[in-house]
């Protein structure tokens, strides 16, 4: 189980992580990873100056890596809550290994979050990816088909956005990869966020919606190839990106934690009305420890929260417009 409220259960099938950006500064899996050092668990964490810090090396958690097999009940998985799937010194056998797992697992669905879109993208695009999964497969059930659908329908890719910058570096990143579900956790929100090129009206285009293989990649630029549009530019106004698909579901909330940095209960609201003008669900995990908001006068003001918050349960606090938990596809 997980006290995470958009998934049932977490499963790490592989240990360990390093940081790449601002969102990592106060990461609960580093922290979690000191308590466990603590407790006699080995090689999560190395503790520096007083304070737990990713060691940086990983450790292939053989004990678990086929435990979703296991598991009867179809669950939401959180993949890797402990580490990154697409961390660089994660080797791709690992990776072709997990996949396996997945498309054997497939009563369950698999939502993997990384803030290395790059090497996510790298990954699938690899030739041959599919056949070196399917070959992993084989090994742990021989007796399964060897077909399978390609991307995986039960496995949701998603970018981790705090500020941004990040989101112009990973959103295009994760648009350009194959998955059958894209997804956006915009947690710890640092700034306020801008989504509407990626998620924006262009995603009605009549075109886009009949001729999807017409938005091809060249050249590392995501360009629009409808005949008419030589420019590359949507003649609507639309689409400045002309991307393959569009994203299908955004997590937003604040920072947990004793040492959480604030966010402004506007940023979230920000969020909330871009995905509802362009028909995306949104899910508002949490406020964070120290939500605020800006007074009149400029001055930013504590937002008052009840502590007692639970899983599933809303603080009285909370704004009826962020008491929003919505899923890709309306599932609950």
């Amino acid at each position: 189980m997980t006290s995470i409220e958009w998934t049932d259960k977490s499963w790490n099938p592989w240990k360990g992580c390093s940081a790449v950006s601002p969102g990592c500064a106060h990461c609960y899996a580093e922290a979690m990873a000191k308590r466990l050092k603590g407790m006699g668990a080995p090689g999560y964490a190395d503790v520096i100056g007083g304070n737990g810090r990713w060691s940086g090396k990983l450790k292939l958690a053989e004990k678990t890596l086929e435990a979703p097999l296991r598991w009867r009940k179809p669950s939401r998985v959180f993949v890797n809550s402990m580490s990154d799937f697409f961390h660089e010194d994660a080797p791709d056998s690992w990776r072709d290994r997990a996949f396996a797992v997945m498309t054997l697992a497939s009563r369950h669905t698999f939502q993997i979050l990384t803030k290395r879109a790059d090497l996510m993208r790298g990954y699938f695009e690899k030739p041959g990816r599919s056949d070196l999964i399917r070959q992993c497969a084989r090994l742990t059930a021989p007796e399964w088909p060897s077909d399978f659908p390609w991307p995986l329908p039960n496995v949701w890719l998603g970018v981790s956005v705090e500020d941004q910058r990040r989101a112009d570096e990973r959103v295009p990143q994760l648009l350009a990869t194959p998955a059958a579900v894209r997804w956006l956790s915009c947690e710890p929100l640092l700034v306020p966020v801008d989504l509407t090129p990626w998620i924006g009206p262009w995603r009605d285009c009549d075109y886009f919606a009949a001729r999807p293989s017409a938005i091809q990649l060249r050249e590392g630029i995501i360009t629009c190839s409808r005949p008419e549009n030589s420019s590359g530019k949507c003649q609507k106004g639309w689409c400045p990106f002309g991307f393959i698909g569009g994203i299908d579901w955004v997590v937003v909330g604040g920072e947990s934690g004793h040492l959480a940095r604030g966010m402004n209960v506007e940023w979230a609201r920000s969020i909330v009305r871009q995905c509802r003008e362009a028909k995306v669900p949104v899910f508002v995990k949490q406020l964070g420890a120290r939500p605020f908001f800006v007074a009149p006068n400029g001055e930013p003001t504590p937002w008052i929260m009840n502590k007692g918050n639970r899983k599933g349960e809303w603080s009285e606090y909370w704004p009826e417009e962020l008491r929003v938990r919505e899923w890709p596809g309306g599932g609950e």
